[in-house]
């Protein structure tokens, strides 16, 4: 259950990365 809550919070920064630069690659 880690993986899924670590990755669940990972998604949530992902998505503002995405907005303040060009991570989206990385992230998604």
């Amino acid at each position: 259950m880690l993986n899924i809550n670590f990755y669940f919070v990972f998604r949530q920064v992902c998505r503002v990365q995405i907005l303040t630069t060009t991570q989206q690659i990385i992230c998604c």
